[in-house]
């Protein structure tokens, strides 16, 4: 079944933004652990999401002129909000949890953030997929094997990492993360592997790269949490920060493009 896809538009990669990204990320860590400023660090960890945020409501926007397009703007909108709720958790993680507890008040706004990533995916993938999801049990059967078994996978890798089920609010908690941290893995993957084709292909390609890194770093961190081991100062912290900068890298060229 061919996919609803445009032609390509000509849209390059800058790898020296990739890279400029990466280094500034190493560098705000560094400083922050060197110099034991967690303030700064948070700041700036609290910035990048609303960034990226404000470039999905921005592109969101841009497609509300026609009616075909408002699949799209939908989906961007659900993306920005699910990076206002993570940049609201990280705020109120900062101010309120002191202590690092885990789960914390900012759990209420981590807790929306791949339901409404995944919604966005779901959007665009129904758009360009004909017949999706029913393709899938007719035609795409493989995909859906691997839809299935990568984020059993990765749940059974996380549980063996972690001794075993138990059954706590934190390990429950933990367990939720990491299953729609997983769910949101594969449908990247089948996403990347429609979207690269169209019009939009590099952006989408960086779009999915940044969703795909930030579902990295959770999977670590609340395996961290598990054990008792993360703290502000965590080199996690630079993979979430790269992967919203990249979400925010993706978006300003899919908004230039549009």
């Amino acid at each position: 079944m061919e996919e609803i896809v445009p032609n390509k538009i000509k849209s390059s990669i800058s790898y020296k933004v990739i890279f400029i990204i990466i280094a500034a990320n190493i560098a705000v860590h560094y400083y922050g652990v060197l110099s034991k400023n967690d303030l700064f660090v948070y700041i700036f960890s609290i910035a990048c999401p609303v960034a990226a945020g404000i470039a999905s409501l921005i592109v969101s926007k841009g497609y509300s002129s026609s009616t075909t397009s408002k699949v799209f703007q939908r989906g961007f909108f659900c993306l920005g909000i699910a990076l206002f709720f993570t940049a609201t958790g990280d705020f109120i993680y900062f101010i309120y949890d002191t202590d690092n507890s885990y789960p914390s008040i900012a759990d209420i706004f981590y807790f929306p953030f791949y339901p409404l990533v995944i919604t966005h995916l779901l959007l665009n993938i129904r758009f360009f997929k004909y017949g999706f999801p029913k393709v899938l049990l007719k035609e795409d059967r493989m995909d859906l094997a691997w839809l299935i078994l990568i984020p059993s996978a990765i749940f059974a890798f996380y549980i063996f990492l972690s001794d075993g089920l138990s059954y706590s609010v934190e390990t429950l908690l933990s367990d939720y993360y990491v299953v729609i941290v997983a769910i949101s893995l594969s449908f990247n993957i089948y996403a990347v592997k429609i979207f690269k084709k169209g019009a939009l292909g590099k952006p989408w390609l960086l779009l999915l790269f940044g969703i795909l890194i930030f579902g990295v770093a959770d999977i670590l961190y609340y395996h961290l949490e598990s054990i008792n081991s993360y703290d502000a100062l965590n080199p996690i912290n630079m993979l979430w920060n790269i992967g919203y900068l990249i979400i925010l890298y993706s978006l300003i060229k899919h908004d230039r493009i549009i």
